[in-house]
């Protein structure tokens, strides 16, 4: 993985284009090289593009199990409902996660990035009630 600084900036872009795109009524979002033969990513349309809604469902799937939602809204408790600073967060709680082997989330920016759009799409303070 590259280093931590170049992670969250291609998370924070990821979900300012993902957010940008789901706005304007894109079904699509078209990867960036490096990810297409990502075994990782089961969003899969084709080798160069993703189904955003698929994302978005898939990642709201990972923030509802119960481990990582406490962690998550633990963390976010401090936080504005800023797509920038959920990113930052979601990274800060789920990278370290990555490591163990039952919760494992996979260190691909993207998937980072739809966690962090569906808790900006749903609010920190509903998603924490």
């Amino acid at each position: 993985m590259e280093n931590t600084e170049q992670f969250i900036e291609e998370v924070i872009d990821l979900a300012n284009i993902l957010f940008f795109q789901q706005s304007a009524g894109a079904t699509q979002f078209a990867l960036p090289k490096n990810y297409v033969n990502n075994d990782d990513i089961k969003i899969k349309v084709n080798k160069e593009h993703i189904d955003i809604k698929i994302l978005l469902e898939q990642s709201k799937e990972r923030i509802e199990d119960k481990s990582i939602k406490a962690r998550l809204c633990a963390a976010l408790k401090s936080t504005t409902n800023d797509l920038i600073e959920i990113a930052k967060v979601v990274i800060a709680v789920l990278l370290p996660l990555s490591l163990a082997p039952h919760l494992l989330i996979p260190t691909i920016p993207i998937i980072y990035a739809g966690i962090s759009l569906v808790i900006y799409n749903a609010g920190v303070k509903s998603l924490c009630l």
